[in-house]
């Protein structure tokens, strides 16, 4: 099999996008062990040394793990590096409202499963319930000492509880990864103390439609709280509404 051949400005780039290629065809899956670097050389028909490279950017990210005497194996999703994520949001110039977007697709389908799941199990999902309750009462609580920080911590706490109900590992592993994001968004709109009182209502609002077990209020109470957030960012930010 004659060796594929690289421009060398983006060889390495290239030798990455061939080792992705692997994997996302399932030619390689988690847990397997990749061709050596000597192998990989020769497959691409470069050197080793920037086989090498790419190789220690895939360690980097997570996607990768070697162990000197039993080769280079492909991780499962849970090692990918939450730095690589961070980043690739921090650079992006208008990534505060690209977040809410986010949130708007990963909470809104996950708010309108807990309330099913509430409804069809309501013993069962009490525990879930219980813990959201906990962080509308700790919001309670900072806002009555105005603590900002507290405030960001229980909101924060309450939405991933929702994320992780859904039993989505993807999902929960994203959010995680964006904590600090949500944390500087959750600060931003609640700038304003009209903001704050606007946002504690949401969420009991939120909570008390899972409790009923009723999806479309749930879906609508959680539209109208990140609908609010996007207004509230707008005016603490200095723009102007759509």
């Amino acid at each position: 099999m004659e060796p594929k051949r690289f421009k060398q400005q983006t060889i390495v780039q290239q030798v990455m996008d061939e080792v992705k290629n692997m994997i996302a065809s399932g030619q390689l899956k988690p847990g397997d062990r990749i061709p050596t670097e000597t192998e990989l050389s020769q497959m691409f028909g470069i050197g080793r040394s920037t086989v090498r490279e790419a190789i220690k950017i895939f360690q980097y990210l997570g996607i990768l793990n070697s162990s000197t005497r039993k080769g280079t194996f492909v991780c499962d999703y849970s090692n990918i590096s939450v730095e690589a994520i961070s980043w690739s949001i921090l650079l992006r110039s208008n990534e505060i409202f690209e977040l809410v977007e986010l949130r708007d697709v990963i909470e809104g389908r996950a708010v309108v499963g807990l309330a099913q799941k509430v409804r069809s199990d309501p013993e069962g999902t009490r525990p879930i319930i219980k813990e959201l309750e906990n962080q509308v009462f700790r919001m309670s609580e900072a806002l009555d000492r105005y603590s900002m920080d507290d405030l960001s911590d229980a909101d924060y706490e309450f939405h991933r509880i929702i994320v992780e109900s859904c039993n989505n590992g993807v999902f929960s592993c994203i959010y995680d990864t964006l904590r600090s994001f949500m944390r500087e968004e959750i600060r931003k709109t609640n700038l304003l103390e009209a903001a704050r009182s606007r946002g504690f209502a949401e969420h009991k609002m939120i909570v008390g439609s899972i409790l009923a077990g009723d999806p479309s209020g749930a879906a609508k109470a959680f539209q109208e709280h990140i609908d609010g957030i996007r207004d509230q960012l707008r005016q603490s930010l200095g723009m102007s509404a759509e």
